[in-house]
């Protein structure tokens, strides 16, 4: 999955607001971008149903980008969903 190298140069206090609502954007590549993004900036908790949603999408790299953001973002919520993944034989 390619990244735009600007989902990264958004202001750490501004990243929810601006980034977050792109989890719900028709295009799972902007998607996945966007959830990668709020990984890097550790702002995952903030979006616990859009990561979900993207880590039933059947694309690997939507997922990878979901249990970033996830992990990233340090929050306990997320630990059966992290589970369930370690279980998961795909």
């Amino acid at each position: 999955m390619t990244h735009s190298r600007y989902l990264y140069v958004v202001p750490r206090d501004q990243v929810a607001e601006l980034v977050g609502p792109l989890l719900r954007h028709p295009d799972l590549r902007v998607r996945g971008a966007a959830a990668h993004s709020l990984g890097y900036n550790a702002a995952g908790g903030k979006f616990p149903r859009g990561l979900r949603r993207l880590l039933k999408e059947g694309d690997a790299e939507a997922r990878r980008s979901a249990l970033y953001a996830m992990g990233h973002s340090r929050d306990p919520r997320f630990i059966p969903d992290l589970l369930a993944v370690l279980r998961d034989p795909d």
